[in-house]
């Protein structure tokens, strides 16, 4: 692992949560060793991304486009949308409604191979 002598056991503590939490494809010893050996900067990207999929909640502004608002499948779906937006402009876990990819899959060692 990158500067595993340097490190404090804070830093380590950190670092090994952040193993520990972010999914992994595939699940292996070879994917946690990759990880285990990226620098501190490199996991933390890593783990960023990972979380950046996520949705907070939070109370939000909602504008609609009048392009959208024209599109003949807004007048047959706008109970539905309706609903999806009473939804995110009051902050409600917009979880339900969202891909499970980023449970499943944080890191990817294949994704980093460049060329």
């Amino acid at each position: 692992m990158t500067g595993k002598t340097t490190e404090s056991k804070r830093v380590r503590r950190l670092r090994d949560g952040i193993i520990k939490v972010v999914p992994r494809v595939p699940n292996d010893k070879g994917s946690k060793e990759k990880l285990e050996q990226m620098s501190m900067a490199s996991l933390m990207i890593v783990f960023l991304s990972w979380q950046m999929r996520f949705v907070r909640q939070g109370k939000r502004t909602i504008a609609i486009n009048q392009s959208a608002s024209k599109d003949p499948r807004w007048k047959s779906l706008k109970p539905q949308i309706t609903q999806f937006l009473t939804k995110v402009e009051s902050g409600d876990d917009l979880s339900p409604h969202l891909s499970l990819g980023a449970w499943r899959e944080g890191y990817t060692p294949a994704a980093l191979k460049i060329g």
